[in-house]
């Protein structure tokens, strides 16, 4: 038989603990999902798109672009 599990998804703000900073930058390295990105408007960020996670929320590579929460599923 199956085991299914539910999920919640839960918005969650800066400031992020050490723990979950980590855990968002782990999954910003996987490929199972689209990561979280900058628009890519300054040449240092059209390379790598990808956000950094710091206990003060995401940043871009060049620092110019923030974003203060991540979507997190947590399952039952």
């Amino acid at each position: 038989m199956a085991k299914h599990l539910a999920s919640i998804i839960d918005k969650i703000t800066a400031p992020w603990t050490d723990k979950q900073v980590e855990a968002l930058n782990r999954l910003q390295d996987e490929d199972r999902f689209h990561g979280y990105t900058c628009p890519g408007e300054h040449p240092v960020c059209a390379k790598d798109r990808k956000l950094i996670a710091t206990r003060a929320g995401w940043i871009c590579q060049c620092g110019a672009y923030r974003q203060d929460w991540a979507m997190i599923t947590t399952n039952l």
